[in-house]
């Protein structure tokens, strides 16, 4: 992750939970990549590439004529993603440990693409302009982020579990910010501060029943954060007892309940 407050734990757990979560978001990163015009022969740039979700998108849309350079200063998320990209037979997509902040990039790009990136920087418009300056004229900028200001998630019925968790962000929000909650709100005006176009824009919200990975992935993904939380000594963090998160949220909805995530907004566009 460039120039970042990635504070998540490199763990086994968390490489699971992420690919789950490319899962997820393949769809609307397809949808949004596609609209933006990402096709056959295209040289694509992915910042923040974990361990590959978006770049392996990429890399199929721009075929074998093109290929796709995750940028990840994470070295054992590189090694997972390489070995993914091969086991899929994408030889047009690499992988390099590099802070996009300051490192070089040695070729021309016709897109820069990431998803849930720019909510982790400390400063992102510093590296949307510095990634603006690397395009071709004419070229894609694309980008997927969350809405996480509000709710993290809403079920129906209520689940008291849930309720817990957001008491638990709530006192973690008047702590102080540790990302930027509303990137996904902030990306229309950051495309314009940096020179370029207005983007378009796109949301989506996913949801499902009790059996959906959805819970899976809302109870990986605040485990991730609340060992943050934990050190960070907010109140209640230590009890929220993520082992079973899942199985007392599907309780509590029941069979006919439905869970649905925060919104996550898609925008893109071409550079003058």
């Amino acid at each position: 992750m460039p120039d970042a407050i990635y504070r998540l734990p490199r763990t086994d757990r968390e490489w699971k939970r992420l690919m789950l979560q490319g899962e997820l978001l393949a769809p609307i990163t397809r949808r949004c990549f596609q609209q933006a015009g990402i096709g056959r022969g295209m040289r694509v740039l992915d910042v923040g590439s974990g361990v590959g979700d978006v770049s392996l998108i990429a890399a199929e849309l721009v075929g074998p004529r093109g290929s796709v350079l995750g940028v990840e200063i994470d070295e054992e998320s590189n090694r997972r993603a390489r070995i993914r990209a091969a086991e899929r037979g994408l030889s047009n997509v690499e992988f390099r440990s590099l802070d996009i902040a300051t490192a070089h990039i040695d070729r021309e790009i016709d897109a820069v693409v990431g998803r849930l990136v720019l909510m982790h920087l400390q400063d992102p418009i510093h590296v949307l302009r510095r990634l603006r300056a690397l395009l071709r004229p004419g070229g894609v900028v694309a980008f997927v982020e969350p809405i996480v200001q509000g709710p993290y998630a809403t079920t129906l019925p209520p689940s008291p579990t849930l309720a817990q968790l957001e008491v638990v962000r709530d006192r973690l929000r008047a702590a102080g910010p540790t990302i930027e909650q509303a990137m996904g709100l902030r990306l229309h005006a950051a495309f314009l501060r940096v020179g370029l176009p207005a983007p378009e824009l796109f949301v989506e919200q996913l949801a499902g029943g009790a059996d959906s990975p959805l819970i899976e992935y809302m109870a990986e993904t605040m485990y991730s954060i609340s060992r943050h939380w934990v050190q960070l000594g907010i109140e209640g963090a230590d009890r929220l007892d993520f082992d079973t998160f899942a199985e007392r949220i599907r309780a509590e909805i029941g069979p006919s309940g439905c869970v649905m995530l925060h919104p996550i907004v898609a925008a893109w566009t071409r550079d003058r």
